[in-house]
């Protein structure tokens, strides 16, 4: 356990970096982030036996790229894409370290690994995603008060895709998508949750 810690630390050390520099510089940086992204997308939906499943990741995974790309190239794009990752990764970690260290009880019925307080703790590390809105002056309707409560809702948004992509991996009957990600398994495995949040936030933007 110890030991896929530290790979799974090492992979995000080396990683985040380089995804961050990819959003921050654009142009050719971007689209061979969002190409690689695609390609190994493809591969792991290639993997996938269950012809229903295949078709319904693919789907999910097309739209998912064209919207985040499409947000990217929005006015405030960057911002959006920067906030998008970091609910991600903030309801992820929450999930994991209170899931990991506190959770008990199991989910059992969507994987083995979920728990209930693990569910809690993505949602109250998600709102520590406020302090990014806060620092850029930038409120979705210009309302504190509704920005606070998307942030709920898309931390529900993360879950949810962590949850379904969970769901389709026990139903198939394996551990990751792949094992192209050092510690981290396939790409599904680590996009799942932003793959229904970025969904979600188009609708936001489309009101907004």
């Amino acid at each position: 356990m110890k030991s896929n810690f530290l790979k799974r630390l090492l992979f995000i050390t080396f990683s985040l970096p380089l995804v961050l520099l990819s959003i921050h510089l654009g142009g050719y940086y971007f689209y061979f982030l969002t190409t690689l992204v695609f390609l190994i997308g493809l591969y792991e939906i290639f993997l996938i036996e269950n012809k229903l499943f295949k078709f319904i990741i693919f789907f999910l995974f097309i739209t998912f790229l064209y919207f985040f790309i499409e947000i990217y190239y929005q006015k405030s794009g960057k911002i959006y894409v920067y906030f998008l990752l970091l609910i991600t990764w903030l309801s992820d970690s929450g999930g994991y370290i209170i899931g990991k260290y506190f959770g008990k009880k199991k989910i059992t019925f969507i994987s083995p690994n979920k728990t209930y307080l693990g569910f809690l703790g993505s949602v109250i590390f998600s709102q520590l995603s406020i302090l990014y809105l806060m620092f850029n002056d930038f409120y979705f309707f210009n309302s504190l008060f509704l920005s606070i409560f998307l942030i709920l809702l898309s931390s529900l948004m993360v879950i949810s895709g962590d949850l379904f992509f969970s769901f389709i991996k026990r139903k198939c009957n394996i551990k990751d998508y792949s094992n192209v990600f050092i510690g981290h398994g396939g790409l599904f495995d680590r996009i799942d949750g932003l793959i229904f949040l970025t969904l979600f936030f188009k609708l936001i933007i489309i009101f907004s």
